[in-house]
């Protein structure tokens, strides 16, 4: 199929679950690593890490998905303008 197409992509179940992801590494150019944010422990995707890098598995990029963009960025934006957009506009026709 290498001859015929520039990109291959086998999809896998979760490492997780069924390790068919690491028999697959061996026969494939690559592997991209998909986590849902917030799904797994931190400790439990450095093991995993771990076994990629002792089978010598070519791991080509992580893809982090369904993050709360909202979440995650309130504090920066908070910090960053402070409450300049929270001041109420005083009606000065009010007095």
């Amino acid at each position: 199929m290498k001859e015929d197409f520039d990109h291959i992509i086998f999809d896998a179940p979760p490492l997780l679950q069924i390790p068919d992801a690491f028999v697959i590494s061996e026969k494939v150019d690559g592997m991209v690593f998909i986590i849902k944010a917030g799904s797994v422990e931190v400790g439990l995707i450095d093991q995993i890490n771990k076994k990629i890098k002792g089978l010598k598995i070519n791991l080509v990029g992580l893809i982090l998905n369904k993050v709360n963009l909202k979440k995650v960025f309130k504090g920066y934006y908070q910090s960053y303008y402070g409450s300049y957009g929270n001041k109420k506009k005083k009606n000065p026709a009010a007095k």
